[in-house]
């Protein structure tokens, strides 16, 4: 650290790149050499990830969490982990831990995890916004949303007292230009130079200046909305963000509202693998000040045929551009709730083993428990009631005079969880193996299920088994 603070953009520019922080950029540009490279072996890009064992460490937490391995597959090498979520997808997780590794420790001011948390909340934001992209350019979006403010962080990084000074006076008074007077730098500048000098992608560089690109302008909007945040979600900001991002991207007003919500969730989710207890916190409280139970409380859902025909065209393009098992069964569970109307659903896969079935993914109001409550014993024999739910061809309706057999073999467990009434289950079933189940219903209202939301369940039931089939195929010939 030099006595004298920097006090123009070119001494920050140098100061910057004396410091640790210029192992971010270079390890920054060679994961985008590899990845944008067609000739790169997964061996490479693992070589490169494992040459920080701090970073290596962050990837396989992330690559191990839910939101990105909901079946639970243990993933204990870096070669894995991009087997199992894809290139991109891996190059996005390393962005993210880098900045955790360089940035995060017991000596970062609260402001600058605060501006973590928003990095992070900004590009999850961005990602839900990136529908119909393909994975690659979804994943870049991400990363530079990520790195938005870079310029920003790495200055609150800075040891220096006349940084402490500018804290101070951001936090009191709310003034980031004031703040900026002080530091001789303008933090969106510091940010456009550092981009450009350490080549950290085309669409970063893009954002911050004239985006006209929708992946550019899906950066724009994810640090709109990230930003609108902390106002609420009716709030005048957010309805504003919401308006552009349909006019933007094309995307229609429910599936941007829901897309929020969902990111607001995975940014918790991604935060956690960064293991900084702080920043746990200030993400987790952002969770908890929005995610509020919505089934009930307005308009009954209903089943809505042409958003379940959007949904499912949105599955097949994303399937065409490559798309993991979990954005998979994101979109399945959005269909059911959003397309279909049902009001509870669970995704529940079984382990490795195949000896549990247990919730991974749930959606609705009472839904909370089901995460630690929906566990259940899983034997593959005939008389065992989920192995024949799994043998049964297309979907199962509890309470329904076709299945009176399976009504009658309820688990008890399982029946004192869901509550008395109907419900559909799916199997889910890859290369003749099962995997796994749907179950929904319309609980919540109390309300009787008919041929309606059976027939919606039925398409995203036959729709997931044929994409994880596919994704099989896929990964066999690979």
């Amino acid at each position: 650290m030099s006595r004298f603070a920097p006090q123009t953009l070119d001494q920050w520019v140098e100061e910057l790149s004396d410091m640790k922080a210029v192992s971010l950029g270079a390890v920054i540009q060679e994961l985008n050499r590899l990845t944008a490279s067609d000739e790169t072996s997964l061996n490479e890009l693992a070589d490169a990830i494992m040459k920080d064992p701090g970073l290596t460490g962050k990837v396989l937490k992330a690559a191990n969490s839910v939101a990105f391995n909901p079946q639970e597959i243990p993933v204990t090498t870096i070669s894995r982990a991009i087997m199992h979520v894809g290139f991109d997808t891996v190059r996005a997780l390393c962005v993210g831990a880098l900045l955790a590794e360089q940035l995060l420790g017991p000596e970062a001011s609260d402001q600058l995890v605060t501006r973590i948390a928003h990095a992070i909340t900004a590009a999850t934001q961005a990602r839900k916004l990136c529908r119909g992209f393909r994975s690659q350019l979804r994943e870049e979006v991400f990363v530079a949303t990520l790195l938005y403010h870079l310029g920003e962080l790495l200055v609150w990084s800075y040891p220096h007292p006349v940084v402490d000074r500018a804290s101070r006076m951001l936090i009191e008074q709310n003034d980031v230009r004031a703040a900026e007077k002080v530091l001789g730098v303008r933090f969106a500048e510091l940010s456009r130079t550092l981009a450009e000098r350490w080549r950290l992608g085309q669409i970063l560089e893009e954002a911050l200046g004239q985006p006209a690109s929708k992946a550019a302008r899906a950066v724009r909007l994810g640090e709109d909305i990230a930003r609108a945040l902390p106002q609420g979600l009716d709030s005048p900001a957010m309805k504003a963000c919401i308006t552009e991002a349909c006019k933007v991207l094309g995307l229609d007003e429910r599936t941007v509202t829901e897309g929020i919500r969902e990111g607001i969730q995975e940014a918790e989710s991604l935060g956690r693998s960064y293991g900084d207890a702080r920043l746990n916190a200030v993400l987790g409280q952002q969770t908890r000040s929005h995610m509020t139970p919505k089934t009930g409380q307005g308009k009954l859902l209903e089943p809505d045929s042409s958003l379940q025909l959007k949904i499912l065209q949105d599955i097949m393009q994303a399937m065409s551009t490559g798309m993991t098992s979990t954005e998979l069964f994101r979109h399945v569970l959005d269909g059911l709730h959003r397309g279909v109307g049902l009001e509870r659903i669970c995704l529940a896969l079984l382990n490795p083993q195949r000896t549990q079935l247990a919730a991974r993914i749930v959606v609705g109001e009472g839904t909370e428990t089901w995460k630690t409550r929906f566990v259940f014993p899983y034997e593959r024999q005939r008389g065992s009631f989920w192995y024949d739910i799994m043998q049964t061809p297309g979907i199962v309706w509890l309470g329904h005079p076709d299945h009176v057999r399976l009504e009658g073999a309820v688990p008890p467990a399982l029946r004192a969880l869901i509550g008395p009434g109907q419900g559909l289950m799916g199997p889910l079933v890859t290369q003749g193996r099962e995997i796994g189940l749907l179950y929904a219903d319309l609980r919540s209202s109390g309300r009787p299920l008919n041929q309606a939301y059976a027939g919606g369940f039925r398409y995203f039931v036959q729709q997931a088994n044929l994409c994880l089939n596919l994704m099989a195929q896929r990964a066999s010939r690979a």
